[in-house]
């Protein structure tokens, strides 16, 4: 059988492979998710702007 390890693309993934996927999506989706209930929080507590934040953290909405 053909060592995986090796060349993963074009081979069926292994287990460990969509686990880490799955958590590197998850991830993701979470930082984005947590970062706009920070900057909401700021926004209604401080009065800080969003867009002030977006210049501090480039890109901001994009979860990536």
């Amino acid at each position: 059988m053909a060592d995986l390890s090796v060349h993963p693309w074009g081979q069926p993934f292994r287990r460990r492979d969509i686990v880490t996927l799955i958590f590197t999506i998850m991830g993701w989706i979470l930082r984005g998710f947590f970062e706009k209930i920070v900057c909401v929080v700021w926004y209604t507590r401080f009065g800080v702007r969003i867009e002030d934040l977006s210049s501090l953290h480039p890109g901001w909405p994009q979860p990536l």
